[in-house]
């Protein structure tokens, strides 16, 4: 009776359409979910409780905003020392194979791995998408969208994420910066 109703929206349907018992598990699930949102660690210890490979001393600035596939947990692995800011998104799929069902009533999902080496670091709103493997210290920067393998010793912006320089030259760049007007980012 409630699929025929034209003004009912899919989502409200499927919900409806759902066992009781589901809908409740569903509900538990999402509670999880947040409480161990409530702080850097806990969300870790969560978040590998479904999967991912995860390293030590690794931070979540703001866990309440970080987005990670755990639908796909197994495709993710993040090394050491990992720091994620605001906003970041690790997806390890996409969802194309929904308009190849409908077009094509053919489902071809896609999903590609997710790693991310030891010593890197993420400024706000970066996207990394599926496929991708970043190498060991690195700096991926203010959003980026991380489409392809990022080498190790980079630093990484833009959209499609690309390397501007090592991190090396970074380094000496900043270094320069102190030693002439004693303060990093002087122009």
């Amino acid at each position: 009776l409630i699929s025929s109703v034209a003004s009912v929206k899919p989502s409200i349907i499927k919900i409806l359409s759902t066992s009781k018992e589901t809908r409740n598990m569903n509900i538990i699930e999402r509670a999880k979910r947040w409480w161990a949102k409530r702080n850097s660690q806990s969300y870790i210890t969560y978040i590998r409780s479904k999967g991912v490979k995860i390293g030590d001393n690794c931070l979540l600035r703001d866990p309440r905003s970080f987005g990670i596939d755990l639908q796909r947990a197994h495709l993710i692995t993040i090394g050491s020392n990992v720091q994620f800011n605001h906003n970041n998104r690790l997806i390890a799929h996409d969802n194309l194979a929904q308009i190849f069902r409908l077009q094509f009533h053919d489902y071809l999902p896609s999903n590609g791995h997710i790693i991310i080496g030891n010593n890197v670091i993420f400024a706000q709103n970066v996207t990394v998408l599926k496929g991708v493997t970043i190498g060991d210290n690195c700096f991926i920067g203010f959003g980026a969208t991380v489409t392809h393998d990022i080498p190790a010793n980079s630093v990484a912006v833009g959209t499609p994420a690309r390397v501007i320089c090592s991190i090396d030259e970074y380094y000496e760049r900043r270094k320069k910066d102190l030693d002439r007007c004693g303060t990093v980012g002087c122009r």
